[in-house]
C-alpha cells in the first residue's frame, strides 16, 4: 500500500497548458518548475507561440530524462516491541523516485539525511540522480527539519524501518534489493541497522524484511564503537555487504574509528565490510549547499566530548563518492 500524488514526470495537455487572453500559465506543476508567464497578446496564433510551446515541453521532459516518477509518500512508521526505549512515529513521509523504463523487479536505495534536516536537492539529491541513472530507485526519508534532530537516533529508527517495510510492498520494487546510506547523524543510522537485534526489534508482523546493503557516510564510528562495548546490538550482525566512507580530517572522529570498529566485529562480519577513505576529506565533504569552507560547534565533536566542526566541501571528493556508492550498489543489489 502507497498513496500516489501528483508526479514530477509532465506532459503538456490542455489542462495543464491553458492559452488564455495572450497568457501562457502552465498549471499544477511545483514550486521549482513554475514558468513566468509572457505577455503574447497580439502572437496568441503566430508560429512563435508553437515553437515556444515546444521548447517548453522539451525543457520539462529533459528535466526529468532520468526518471519515470518523483512523488512525496506517506506510510506509517515501524511499531517496536519494546515501546519504552524506542518511539514510533505516526506518520513518515519521503521523497520517492524510480527510474525511467522501469518495469517493476527494481532495487532501491533508502536515504537518510544528517543532523541539518530534510533538504530537497541538497546531499540526498546528488546521490539520488547517480542512483536513478544507474536504474536503482531512491527513497529519501525526511526525518525531522532543520533545528528538530532528535537527541537520539533511536527516535528515528521507528521511521527508518517503516520505509523499508513501505519500499518491500511497492509493486515496483524488490524487496530482497533495498539497500540503504545516510550521512552523519545519518550514517550512525545506516549503520546501526546492520544489528540483528534491532532488526528483530522492528520486525513485527513477520515482515522478515532485512536491508540488503549499506553505505553509511561518515557515521561517527567513535559511537559504535561505544555500542558495542555498552550494549548487545552489534554481538549479532545480519552480514549483509557494507560499504563505510569516512575522512582522515573528520573533527567527530578520529581516524583509526572505523577500522577499529570493523575489527571489533566478528571474522564473518568483516568479510562484507568494505572501508572508503579519503585521507584530505573532512566532515560532510559532499555538501552540496555550501562551496566555501565553514566551521560550527557540535555536542557530538571530538570523540563525544564537544568542540568545533571544520567543513570543507571538496567537489572532487564528493564525485568520487559518489561514483564509488553507486557502483557498490549495483554489484549488490544486481
Amino acid at each position: 500500500m502507497y498513496s500516489k500524488t501528483f508526479p514530477y514526470r509532465f506532459l503538456i495537455n490542455q489542462s495543464q497548458l491553458n492559452v488564455k487572453k495572450g497568457l501562457i500559465a502552465v498549471n499544477e506543476l511545483p514550486s521549482d518548475r513554475k514558468i513566468v508567464s509572457f505577455d503574447l497578446l497580439n502572437l496568441k496564433y503566430s508560429l512563435f507561440i508553437q515553437r515556444l510551446m515546444l521548447f517548453l515541453c522539451l525543457i520539462i521532459v529533459i528535466s526529468d530524462s532520468n526518471r519515470l516518477s518523483a512523488e512525496i509518500v506517506s506510510f506509517p512508521g515501524a511499531e517496536p516491541s519494546y515501546q519504552k526505549r524506542f518511539a514510533t512515529a505516526t506518520w513518515v513521509e519521503a521523497d520517492l523516485q524510480v527510474p525511467q523504463g522501469s518495469n517493476g523487479g527494481i532495487p532501491a536505495v533508502i536515504i537518510l539525511h544528517g543532523s541539518a534536516g530534510y533538504k530537497k536537492n541538497g546531499r540526498g539529491g546528488f546521490y539520488s540522480d547517480a542512483l536513478l541513472k544507474a536504474g536503482i530507485a531512491t527513497l529519501e526519508v525526511n526525518m525531522f527539519s532543520q533545528g528538530d534532530r532528535p537527541k537520539r537516533t533511536d527516535d528515528n529508527l521507528s521511521q527508518v524501518f517503516g520505509a523499508l517495510y513501505f519500499a518491500a510492498q511497492h509493486p515496483m520494487i524488490n524487496h530482497k534489493k533495498i539497500g540503504v546510506m545516510g550521512f552523519s547523524w545519518g550514517g550512525v543510522l545506516s549503520l546501526r541497522l546492520i544489528s540483528e537485534k534491532l532488526n528483530e526489534l522492528f520486525n513485527q508482523n513477520n515482515k522478515q524484511v532485512l536491508f540488503a546493503a549499506h553505505a553509511p557516510f561518515y557515521p561517527a564510528c567513535f559511537a559504535h564503537i561505544r555500542y558495542k562495548n555498552k550494549t548487545s546490538y552489534y554481538e549479532r550482525v545480519t552480514g549483509k555487504p557494507i560499504m563505510l566512507f569516512y575522512g582522515g580530517k573528520d573533527d567527530y572522529d578520529l581516524a583509526s574509528n572505523c577500522p577499529r570498529f570493523k575489527s571489533m566485529l566478528t571474522q564473518n562480519a568483516q568479510k562484507n565490510f568494505n572501508l572508503k577513505f579519503y585521507p584530505q576529506a573532512t566532515h560532510g565533504w559532499d555538501n552540496q549547499k555550501r562551496s566555501l569552507p565553514y566551521n560550527y560547534y557540535a555536542q557530538y565533536a571530538n570523540d563525544g566530548k564537544g568542540g568545533q566542526v571544520y567543513i570543507i566541501p571538496d567537489r572532487n571528493i564528493a564525485l568520487d563518492s559518489r561514483e564509488t556508492v553507486v557502483d557498490f550498489f549495483k554489484q549488490v543489489l544486481k
